[in-house]
């Protein structure tokens, strides 16, 4: 197999009732067209899903543009650890990360990849998702860079698919004490590489109807006092470089997370 274009990172944690969605999207991603690596990471699951992540390198062995790796933590890491550990083992030009209770969106699986290949020199990207109730048509892609700055007042425009070179993402790497705050790392790279390409298409549906989804209603209430951490770790490190409006916005989400964080 030639190296892989794509390697999709999908970090798994007693998701056995979802993961076959998720690695299924991955798969028909490629659509025959660019060598993919589906990198499956067990964090301590306590359900099946480690033998179901274990099933799929036999059922797609034959296919010579799509490999497989499965790697298990012996114990639950969190998130974070475990897409580190399968960024830091892909082979991929690019990264995917991909949740396990999401899927990956074949029709657009063309122009992602042009997109990545005429990409130039920034090495962060973002697509656009949608809900599962959502209706999904391919659009025509627009794309505008981001700095520092404007990703702190104007985000990703929603929830967002990050894909990124993996040869620059593994020098970064996800806080692992700070899981779901995953744009610690982002904004690093932004600032290193003086910004980020946020593309209009939308390349993934998210799931919410159930409750351990770190961005759930429920996840959110109960992670106030994680967010407000990472809110302030952000501010230490960028602060010198936020302008008035940016920090203004920092400063506010860093406050509304402290004080949610006393409120049951």
């Amino acid at each position: 197999m030639n190296a892989p274009f794509f390697s999709i990172v999908i970090p798994i944690y007693n998701r056995a009732w979802s993961l076959r969605r998720a690695v299924l999207s991955a798969v028909t991603f490629a659509n025959g067209q660019v060598p993919i690596e589906v990198v499956l990471v067990d964090d301590g699951s306590e359900d099946d899903s480690l033998a179901i992540a274990r099933s799929f390198p036999s059922d797609y062995a034959r296919n010579p543009l799509i490999s497989f790796q499965v790697i298990a933590h012996t114990i639950n890491r969190g998130v974070c650890a475990a897409k580190n550990t399968g960024a830091l083992a892909s082979h991929g030009d690019w990264i995917v990360f991909l949740d396990s209770d999401d899927e990956l969106i074949e029709e657009c699986a063309s122009e992602v990849f042009r997109i990545l290949h005429d990409s130039g020199t920034l090495p962060l990207q973002f697509f656009g998702s949608v809900g599962e109730h959502e209706p999904y048509a391919l659009s025509i892609n627009r794309a505008e860079t981001r700095d520092l700055n404007t990703l702190l007042i104007k985000g990703t425009d929603g929830e967002a698919l990050p894909v990124i070179k993996r040869e620059v993402f593994v020098r970064y790497l996800y806080d692992e004490d700070m899981p779901g705050y995953e744009s610690l790392c982002y904004l690093r790279i932004v600032k290193d590489y003086s910004g980020a390409m946020v593309n209009s298409l939308t390349a993934r549906r998210y799931y919410t109807g159930h409750e351990d989804r770190l961005s759930s209603k429920s996840g959110m209430t109960r992670r106030h006092r994680a967010l407000a951490k990472g809110h302030w770790r952000l501010l230490t490190e960028h602060w010198a470089s936020m302008s008035p409006l940016a920090l203004a916005k920092q400063g506010s989400r860093y406050v509304k997370a402290s004080i949610l964080s006393y409120i049951k």
